[in-house]
């Protein structure tokens, strides 16, 4: 899996969007991580003032999580003060929730979501970063609190493994109960 740090992507008009992606996309496979980052970029730059983005430091990281016997993708925004966590299968966002220090809120959610799972689940991500705020978002929607302990240590191994990158020295990095 490479990193995409700060990805060097020049956003194209809206319009130009599906030329822009089709040009970016070659023959090697490796190139839709680069095609993740764009769109990542574009929607990026779309909710926030344009240019705001290539002033700031961030790395993104795409992984396949395994859970049970299925496996999600997942991609992790990792900016100075703050990390974006997506899961899902449908590359949409049905529940999005922000926590700090251990204290949640929902920012948007369906009628079907697992409220009380994701909120606790991000709760806990945030511990460790606890000088960060996180952000995550999903399109899953499993009612199975086993299910959201799995995920929660797929994702905290992940972030053990990748301290550097995810911005966490000894200090500030605490494992979870």
């Amino acid at each position: 899996m490479k990193n995409v740090v700060g990805a060097g992507i020049e956003t194209s008009p809206k319009s130009d969007l599906l030329k822009y992606e089709l040009e970016l996309v070659g023959s090697d496979p490796s190139d839709l991580e680069l095609l993740l980052c764009a769109n990542f970029y574009l929607t990026f730059e779309l909710v926030f003032p344009t240019g705001l983005l290539k002033h700031l430091k961030w790395d993104v990281r795409n992984v396949e999580i395994k859970v049970g016997n299925r496996s999600y993708a997942a991609q992790i925004l990792i900016l100075e003060n703050c990390v974006f966590f997506w899961v899902g299968t449908r590359c949409e966002l049905d529940s999005f929730y922000f926590a700090r220090n251990d204290r949640g809120l929902a920012l948007l959610e369906t009628l079907d979501t697992a409220h009380a799972h994701l909120d606790r689940f991000t709760g806990k991500i945030s511990e460790l970063f606890p000088e960060k705020q996180v952000l995550f978002g999903t399109d899953l929607k499993v009612d199975d609190s086993t299910f959201w302990f799995e995920l929660l240590q797929k994702l905290v191994e992940e972030v053990s493994n990748n301290r550097s990158l995810y911005q966490l020295s000894a200090e500030n990095y605490s494992e979870l109960p």
